[in-house]
């Protein structure tokens, strides 16, 4: 491969790490978010992380039993999903065109 062939796979994968990163805090904000609000409106009563999503049961005492069900999805899975299957890519399509020039 050559350099140009490089810093484009290299520019990708940076694309993808701050695609990543965004996502990260978005998830992050609102887990701050929803346990702010657990904070002062009940107790905590279930935490389920999945890898796709957070579950969170909260329990308001004061007004009789109310349940709240916040739901957070994990979106920095979809980045680094993307990004891991698009260096499987050019790792396979490397591999392909070594054995092509070796023949």
């Amino acid at each position: 491969m050559n350099d140009k062939a490089h810093s484009k796979i290299a520019s990708k994968n940076l694309t993808f790490l701050i695609i990543t990163i965004f996502a990260t805090m978005t998830f992050m904000l609102q887990v701050c978010s929803a346990l702010s609000t657990i904070k002062g409106m009940g107790t905590l009563n279930n935490i389920q992380y999945t890898i796709f999503q957070l579950k969170i049961t909260v329990t308001n005492d004061l007004f009789g039993k109310h349940n709240y069900l916040y739901n957070i999805f994990n979106y920095p899975l979809i980045p680094i999903s993307i990004g891991v299957i698009y260096n499987i890519y050019i790792v396979v399509k490397n591999y392909i065109n070594e054995n092509k020039t070796r023949a």
